[in-house]
């Protein structure tokens, strides 16, 4: 009897409780994602630009990848972060909290029970391992920055078609997943320990979405100083820079103040400025009973009684946040020292909230979106050495190409890693060994691009094998005897892949670049040294 007892509760948790519990509604988590991959460029990245450009994906975020756009998985990404299609939903947000001044996550219930790690330890579990922390485990749900970066490479380097596909497609709906992560971040509930059942901040968000005044707050973003990432990770056990824009270990509940610089985490800055409906005045030393005042408003011809901050008390300016929080209809007649027992969070006050809330939602995720991408290299040709076909009745393939690579990645270093370089090509239906129809005079038809990867490079960083902006980049030899490339190709280009370390980021960092390259055409040439007859004459 007791077994089904705890059974049914648990169901009752899963299915009742923690429904109500996640923060942001998918919906939005969806559209700030497709917004930003869409619209949002900052600090010269553009989501769209870097396809087109280094990964050489034509049609930019409207790629189509295993069956979506890539715009779309960043999307789906956003939605499936509380719970993928088929496996338990809101199991994966109980780890979707983090305290600022505590450094952990969701407390629990009742001693404990179903808490949640720090969402900043969440987002960097290492490779496999976030299925097991979930209550019931779904196979494959993975993503982790770890996850999403292994998910990434061998979509890059991969020569089948169907698994460059699928783990591109996981890459990038993971990516989405972890801006996810940041952009709960944005809710008070989640910074403060607060698992309110009936919490009304993200369903009034849901309520407008698509509205002229939600899109604003998007496209008008926030975004923190790029110096965030640029240093090391506050926390030991998440040492990539992302953690970063959680949490900065700056604030530490004394001055509010400091939460209002853009080098700050965006938790940080929540925690100290904001509300959840249990956390009002009480538990957490800022907002305080002394930076706010009372002022009368007419609504709908009706006086209400609002507070707003002070200016000269620190945290967040007053003239941003007006309506800080609402007032219970007693709360005039109350003596003073239990007035701030009748005060409460309504629309108005979500409204002011989300003025300020939403464009760091999409500011700080973006950034994360951008630092996973960061990774640049310059591909240019070598000084020596022609590529061609030198006689097109003998089998030609090539086995080896050379190229200058050089780290392009603004204020970062490349440290200790490995090469790969990726040839990208169709294959001619029309070629045939004694060439006689090249040059193609019709465009080729339309098949699917095939792919050469070749062997690992290893790059010693006590050597500087990889200089940030050097003048002279160096020059390596890929190998591609395992995969030749073929000469009969149309649409070569060729992208050069890193992963090691890169800036603050260790060993699992990725850059890339691309050039687009002339296809292999026979080799001819002329003896320009001698005087020899056209037509008899000289």
């Amino acid at each position: 009897m007791k077994r089904i007892l705890c059974l049914t509760s648990f169901i009752f948790y899963l299915n009742v409780i923690v429904p109500c519990a996640y923060p942001l509604e998918i919906e939005t988590h969806d559209l700030i994602n497709t917004v930003i991959s869409d619209n949002v460029s900052h600090g010269g990245f553009a989501l769209g630009f870097y396809f087109s450009n280094a990964l050489l994906l034509e049609k930019g975020t409207d790629e189509i990848v295993d069956g979506n756009t890539i715009n779309a998985w960043l999307g789906i990404g956003g939605r499936y972060e509380d719970g993928s299609p088929g496996c338990q939903q809101y199991d994966r947000s109980r780890n979707h909290f983090h305290n600022p001044l505590t450094e952990t996550g969701f407390s629990g219930f009742f001693f404990g029970f179903l808490g949640g790690m720090s969402a900043v330890n969440w987002a960097q579990l290492p490779d496999n391992v976030q299925q097991t922390k979930l209550v019931l485990s779904c196979p494959g749900d993975n993503y982790s920055w770890s996850d999403v970066r292994n998910y990434f490479f061998q979509g890059l380097t991969s020569q089948n078609n169907d698994v460059r596909g699928t783990s591109l497609a996981k890459a990038f709906r993971g990516i989405g997943q972890l801006m996810h992560l940041v952009e709960d971040m944005s809710v008070p509930q989640h910074v403060r320990d607060d698992f309110h059942v009936l919490y009304n901040y993200e369903k009034w968000i849901n309520q407008y979405l698509g509205d002229a005044f939600l899109q604003y707050y998007m496209n008008h973003p926030f975004f923190p100083d790029d110096s965030i990432l640029r240093r090391t990770s506050a926390f030991d056990n998440a040492s990539v820079p992302i953690a970063n824009l959680f949490d900065t270990n700056q604030y530490d509940g004394t001055d509010p103040n400091v939460t209002l610089r853009s080098d700050i985490g965006l938790a940080e800055y929540t925690n100290a400025n904001f509300f959840s409906d249990d956390t009002i005045f009480s538990r957490f030393p800022f907002p305080s009973w002394s930076q706010v005042e009372a002022y009368e408003e007419n609504v709908g011809g009706e006086n209400r009684i609002y507070l707003r901050k002070l200016k000269d008390v620190g945290g967040q300016p007053v003239e941003h946040i007006a309506h800080f929080l609402g007032t219970r209809w007693m709360y005039k007649y109350s003596p003073a020292d239990i007035k701030q027992l009748l005060v409460k969070l309504d629309g108005r006050v979500y409204a002011d909230y989300a003025r300020e809330l939403i464009p760091r939602a999409v500011g700080y995720s973006f950034q994360l979106m951008k630092y996973f991408f960061r990774g640049s290299l310059e591909v240019s040709r070598p000084d020596e050495n022609v590529y061609s076909v030198i006689d097109g009745s003998v089998s030609q393939s090539f086995h080896k190409i050379k190229a200058k690579v050089m780290n392009n990645t603004p204020g970062e270093e490349a440290g200790s890693g490995t090469l790969y370089a990726v040839a990208k090509y169709k294959i001619r239906s029309d070629y045939l060994p004694d060439m006689s129809h090249d040059p193609p005079n019709q465009p080729p038809p339309e098949v699917d691009y095939s792919y050469s990867v070749s062997a690992p490079v290893t790059i010693d960083n006590s050597i500087e094998a990889l200089r940030l902006k050097a003048d002279n980049p160096n020059s390596y030899l890929f190998d591609f005897s395992a995969s030749p490339i073929p000469a009969g190709i149309t649409d070569l280009s060729l992208m050069v892949v890193f992963k090691g370390t890169l800036g603050y980021e260790p060993d699992s960092a990725i850059a890339v670049g691309s050039n687009d390259l002339m296809e292999p055409a026979h080799h001819v040439y002329f003896n320009l040294t001698d005087m020899f007859a056209i037509n008899g004459h000289l």
